[in-house]
């Protein structure tokens, strides 16, 4: 600071500070305060060009761009002509508050940015109508986290992914195939990957190994719509979370030789993830693993799982409890099991049936400390279901019960007493009952 104080008069007001301390204290600032500070004095007014983090979200929207014809487009493009130097994270909010019908293009500013050496970029748009980016994203070879959504991109000409890059999450975003793929198996360094579906397409793969980093994957897809994930090996996957159905190429080949029915999709699973240590499957999820035969005590164990989350398990299957036993059972070292419950059919017999057979087995889950049950009605299936979980873990500490978001009030009531009265827990277990948010 004695160096400073030579250079810089102790009396000396914001607005005589020399260009290069301006230029210094602005690029720490966002977009935002570096327009403001502009108002400081002269000095400042074009400070704002050497702000590193660019960031036009929907506070910027409301403080610069509401009144003036939803010109957001025009202000970004115009801001990065007249920027200088790099670019740390550039950050962009489409809000539904601009028309569907009002063009939005920022093209030119993506392409000044892909010179800048950015390493943080996200794009969303929460408009029903997608923005087209253009091929220079392909270009930011220093990205480090990508984040899209709502976009479309187009094609790419000599792209062989980003060579740094270590979280990618696209949400709705339409691109190309090959695209996708390169940009999953060409970026080594990828750690996380969420992917969000929103139309159905053709089942995403990795043409090339999976990066060996990758920790973390998320795929889902919403609503109706299908889009496989056919899967490869991931050594050092620790986090997964798999909303669809999910494939595997090399049983493909098997059904040719004649002899598929010996396949466990549940091992193969296993095989591909050994390193998990949460897993969160959906009714997809589930369901594709049903296919062939559920060993009762899978050969090959996920022994580093200790989280397990199955979302819409129709208890009311046998075949879809078979694959939640098998994992259970296939997880020696389990500590958490949430369990979102569905319930399709009007016959449960076999449900019942297959409750029993696995209380009959007296091979008890020693590790489960934590139960969650979701989305209850109050049907006796449910009740047993949950009776017969917590017979079989008999060192559960904690049970939390939650029951259907839509269900009403009195009949929420009822279900809460019969859950008091039928269920016995371990002693020193607690029982945690969580109400609806009827305001959610």
């Amino acid at each position: 600071m004695e160096g400073a104080g030579r250079r810089i008069p102790r009396d000396a007001e914001l607005g005589d500070l020399p260009s290069s301390v301006v230029e210094t204290i602005v690029s720490f600032m966002s977009i935002s305060d570096a327009v403001r500070a502009a108002l400081v004095g002269n000095d400042w007014r074009e400070g704002w060009k050497f702000a590193k983090d660019l960031d036009f979200d929907k506070p910027f929207f409301d403080d610069f761009i509401a009144g003036t014809n939803y010109q957001l487009d025009a202000v970004v493009n115009s801001i990065m002509s007249r920027h200088a130097g790099q670019v740390t994270s550039f950050n962009i909010c489409i809000p539904e508050d601009i028309p569907d019908d009002v063009p939005v293009d920022i093209s030119e500013g993506i392409s000044i940015l892909s010179q800048k050496e950015v390493e943080y970029l996200t794009v969303n748009v929460f408009r029903n109508v997608c923005l087209e980016l253009p091929s220079a994203v392909y270009s930011c070879s220093r990205l480090v986290k990508l984040e899209l959504e709502g976009c479309q991109l187009g094609s790419a000409l000599n792209f062989n992914g980003f060579p740094v890059l270590t979280c990618l999450r696209l949400a709705d975003v339409a691109v190309d195939d090959d695209v996708l793929n390169s940009m999953i198996s060409h970026s080594p360094q990828l750690q996380q990957l969420d992917l969000e579906f929103w139309v159905d397409g053709n089942p995403v793969e990795f043409h090339h190994a999976a990066p060996e980093n990758l920790e973390s994957v998320y795929y889902q897809c919403k609503e109706v719509c299908r889009r496989p994930l056919r899967l490869s090996g991931f050594p050092n996957l620790t986090h997964a979370a798999f909303e669809t159905e999910l494939q595997f190429p090399f049983l493909l080949e098997l059904q040719f030789t004649g002899v598929q029915w010996r396949s466990c999709r549940l091992e193969h699973l296993a095989n591909l993830i050994p390193q998990v240590q949460e897993l969160s499957l959906n009714d997809l999820a589930i369901t594709s693993l049903a296919y062939g035969a559920v060993p009762v005590f899978p050969a090959t164990r996920l022994t580093r799982l200790v989280d397990l989350e199955l979302h819409l398990l129709d208890i009311a299957s046998d075949q879809m409890l078979s694959v939640a036993f098998g994992l259970i059972r296939s997880a020696p070292n389990l500590r958490s099991l949430g369990i979102q419950i569905d319930q399709d059919d009007v016959n449960p017999a076999a449900a019942f049936m297959y409750l029993d057979q696995q209380l009959r087995l007296q091979r008890p889950f020693r590790t489960i400390s934590t139960l969650s049950f979701e989305n209850l009605i109050r049907s006796d299936l449910e009740f047993e279901f949950i009776e017969t979980m917590i017979l079989l873990c008999p060192r559960v500490e904690t049970v939390h019960i939650k029951a259907f978001e839509f269900i009403e009030r009195a009949d929420e009531r009822k279900l809460h007493r019969t859950l008091r009265s039928k269920i016995r827990l371990p002693t020193g277990a607690s029982f945690n009952f969580e109400r609806v948010d009827r305001q959610a």
